[in-house]
């Protein structure tokens, strides 16, 4: 599976209601449907996709969320 279709599927649940839990060494980001639409209406995608990586909007800058642990509930 390539991160494009990573990405559609974790969109996907946080389109269901369900909410992402991105978690590395030091914190856990919490993105449901309220956040994903705070965002689009800025301008900003919460999530996307760069040479096969997925990235997450942290400040003004994108970070890769690739090697972090991802659970929906």
């Amino acid at each position: 599976m390539n991160a494009t279709e990573k990405l559609s599927k974790m969109l996907n649940v946080v389109d269901n209601g369900m909410t992402l839990y991105i978690t590395n060494y030091l914190h856990c980001w919490k993105i449901n449907k309220k956040t994903v639409a705070n965002f689009s209406k800025k301008g900003y995608d919460v999530l996307k996709v760069k040479n096969d990586e997925i990235y997450m909007l942290s400040g003004k800058n994108y970070v890769c969320i690739t090697g972090c642990l991802i659970i929906a509930k």
